[in-house]
């Protein structure tokens, strides 16, 4: 326990909870060992990725991160000037998600997708509002789902290769007349995506109620 002094100095909030602890970062293998060749997955289903394309925000970063930690996925890929997960606000939002998942930090798009990178063999889905229904997609196979940034979205990298056919594009559909909401925050978009991908791979269907579309 730790005194109220002690807390004024080291903790981030106005009310903290009266704990204090000092660790190391843990340093956990990204599935497959080194090389990263997209192997991996857990117990009998097929490997599923986060990749966080520029997310700046700690607190969108820590909610993914839960959200990652909820849904099975396998590790967490960080490319470009994305938010330190082990941010205060970042570690706050994921409750104790961080300490469990492999994340892995990229220079760029091509070092997370080249021959023998992160996410080589890896069926590659970017969030963006023209993409196809994120229902629609067979996250049953190895996949990897890419958020961009709240306020920029997809970085030109991610959006060039989604031009070109090299990644996927999902979106979730909305109401068209009822608020007129333009689009989700980041984590939250993530984090519907997640849930299906992790429903697939689980029920082992593409739609609800048992039926199944062949892949």
């Amino acid at each position: 326990m730790a005194s109220e002094d002690v807390l004024k100095v080291v903790a981030t909030t106005d009310t903290p909870q009266q704990v204090v602890a000092v660790m190391d970062r843990p340093q956990l293998a990204w599935p497959g060992g080194e090389g990263c060749e997209g192997v991996g997955g857990t117990g009998d289903r097929s490997p599923l990725y986060l990749v966080c394309d520029g997310v700046s925000d700690p607190g969108n970063m820590g909610t993914l991160v839960r959200s990652a930690g909820a849904t099975g996925v396998d590790g967490i890929v960080l490319v470009g000037g994305c938010a330190d997960p082990f941010n205060p606000k970042a570690l706050r939002s994921a409750m104790g998600a961080t300490l469990r998942l492999p994340i892995v930090q990229v220079k760029d798009w091509e070092a997370a997708v080249g021959a023998g990178c992160v996410l080589d063999g890896v069926a590659v889905h970017a969030a963006d509002m023209d993409g196809v229904a994120y229902y629609d997609v067979d996250w049953r196979a190895p996949s990897a789902l890419v958020v961009g940034a709240e306020a920029a979205g997809l970085s030109g990298e991610v959006r060039g290769a989604v031009s070109s056919g090299a990644i996927g594009a999902v979106s979730i559909p909305m109401a068209a007349s009822y608020g007129k909401v333009e689009s989700l925050n980041a984590a939250v978009a993530g984090s519907v995506v997640l849930c299906e991908a992790f429903r697939q791979k689980s029920v082992g269907t593409r739609v609800g109620l048992g039926v199944d579309i062949p892949g």
